[in-house]
């Protein structure tokens, strides 16, 4: 955080969902970094605990409120912690999700599908409908659901279909609710960061030669900071839109260091 840098989000009070590594990571600390006072949420406490201390190294305003989106009880009383801790909510990022195999439909297990669906579908509508009544009070909120290209046409890859198809049904949402919430002037966007390396990659053991030779290559987490930070802090109109990190790159003429197939093989393995 840049303490010269010019504070976008005083006196606001975001919740990234799933802060504990990676992306909610990386968009906790860009939300405190804009002056945001940041509840980090996920189920991992000590990575919660960590990731918030960094935030108030820095100078900002950190609590950790853990939570299981999949849990309606739990979901409200990260709604409950936000109210006491900061009496307001106005940024919610839905970023809880988890990855799914590229097995053949035929060998997809009811498991595997239900803790897919559970998460990153169930989570994103139990939390939202929490925070929803301390947004609509204030007629004021920008709910923002992490997605994927794999939810979109434009995916060529999405060959991972319990992922894709979570991705599909959250764009849905996306686009249901920004009409729903016009009156209340509530906002709903999506961002997909594109294909990121980091641990996720790692939890359905995804294979390892799809990720060098993932069409564009993969990106990293820090990446998605500069998209995130354009959509939160400089589209006060903006809703119901999907927004693709590695295209808004291309449009603001920012270039990334493609990240090497030695550099890819090796986290994998780590």
């Amino acid at each position: 955080m840049n303490p010269s840098q010019p504070k976008r989000l005083l006196e606001q009070a975001a919740v990234v969902t799933g802060a504990g590594r990676g992306i909610g990571r990386v968009l906790a600390l860009t939300l405190a970094g804009e002056g945001a006072r940041v509840a980090v949420s996920g189920r991992n406490v000590r990575n919660l605990e960590a990731v918030a201390e960094e935030i108030r190294s820095g100078g900002g305003e950190a609590v950790v409120i853990p939570c299981d989106v999949t849990k309606r009880d739990q979901a409200r009383d990260l709604a409950g912690g936000m109210m006491e801790a900061f009496g307001r909510i106005d940024i919610l990022v839905n970023n809880a999700g988890v990855h799914s195999s590229t097995a053949l439909l035929v060998d997809v297990e009811e498991t595997e599908w239900e803790t897919v669906m559970a998460t990153n579908v169930k989570g994103v509508f139990l939390v939202t409908q929490a925070v929803l009544p301390a947004m609509t009070a204030r007629r004021s909120g920008h709910v923002i659901t992490i997605s994927s290209a794999a939810g979109t046409a434009r995916s060529r890859n999405a060959v991972n279909v319990p992922y894709a198809v979570s991705k599909w049904a959250v764009e849905g949402f996306n686009h249901s609710m920004a009409m729903q919430m016009k009156p209340y002037a509530v906002r709903f966007n999506t961002l997909a960061p594109g294909p990121t390396l980091n641990d996720m990659q790692k939890s359905f053991n995804t294979d390892v030669e799809r990720l060098v030779s993932f069409p564009g290559g993969m990106r990293r987490t820090e990446w998605v900071a500069d998209s995130f930070r354009h959509l939160v802090c400089e589209t006060p109109e903006l809703t119901g839109a999907h927004i693709p990190s590695p295209e808004w790159d291309k449009e603001h003429g920012i270039t990334r260091e493609k990240i090497s197939e030695a550099e890819i093989r090796a986290f994998m393995a780590s």
